[in-house]
């Protein structure tokens, strides 16, 4: 699945999420934010604004709609360090 940035719903946004995948696709990579644009890049940084740590497995299971990322999170599926708002913001920035 592949999700496309809307760059009306970034507006003036500057943020960087980083993604902790683990298990059988563990990898780290980032989204940045700015200027109405997002750029995917496979790296880390040290201060993202937003961290999402999960099982490789929940998150496509989340970024499919197979699973409902709230109900998800509140199950305890992943967790997130830094700027909750942009978790909530995630479905409006990144439509399907």
């Amino acid at each position: 699945m592949h999700w496309i940035f809307d760059p009306e719903a970034g507006g003036e946004l500057e943020a960087v999420i980083q993604f902790e995948l683990s298990g059988d696709e563990a990898r780290r990579h980032l989204i940045a934010i700015e200027n109405g644009m997002a750029d995917f890049a496979k790296a880390s940084q040290n201060s993202p604004y937003l961290t999402i740590q999960t099982p490789s497995g929940i998150w496509r299971q989340v970024s499919s709609g197979k699973i409902d990322g709230a109900a998800a999170f509140s199950k305890g599926l992943y967790k997130v360090t830094g700027d909750f708002s942009l978790l909530v913001r995630l479905s409006e920035l990144f439509p399907k």
